[in-house]
């Protein structure tokens, strides 16, 4: 789906949301990174598949870079990559814990909002995904934050 940015009278700019980017860019890459550090703990094609919830052929795609290859996280991000499977091989957290933690982390420390700028005619400015303001409904009773009653 795609949402005009502005519109001045003439065809809005299109842009993809970000949890489209999220959807289609970060967490096929995070699910590959996350293959390749449970591979290199001793972890079998199979037991990474079954951990990340894809299929064989999937992990054996990430490892042999067919698949999910458009992004490339900072050494910084891929640390906490391989902490985040140490975790969740060593029971302190599940894969599903480990890949929510990490996407907003990869959220909050604007990386997403980066990779956003780099594939997409977004305005140098945004930052709608960081503005709690934004958050809000528009439409919004003031006092309460909660939808206007229209009766």
């Amino acid at each position: 789906m795609k949402i005009p940015l502005k519109s001045d009278g003439q065809q809005a700019q299109m842009a993809m949301l970000p949890q489209e980017i999220e959807v289609w860019y970060v967490l096929p890459a995070l699910r590959c990174q996350m293959a390749k550090s449970f591979l290199e703990q001793g972890f079998s094609q199979k037991q990474t598949a079954k951990t990340l919830g894809v299929t064989e052929a999937a992990v054996s795609q990430y490892v042999h870079a067919k698949r999910a290859q458009n992004v490339e996280f900072g050494d910084g991000f891929k640390a906490k990559i391989k902490a985040a499977c140490l975790g969740v091989s060593g029971g302190k957290q599940t894969a599903y814990e480990a890949v929510q933690y990490l996407v907003r982390d990869f959220k909050e420390s604007k990386q997403l909002c980066n990779l956003h700028h780099s594939l997409e005619g977004v305005p140098k400015d945004c930052d709608i995904c960081l503005t709690p303001d934004q958050m809000k409904y528009h439409d919004t009773d003031k006092e309460n934050d909660q939808p206007k009653n229209e009766t």
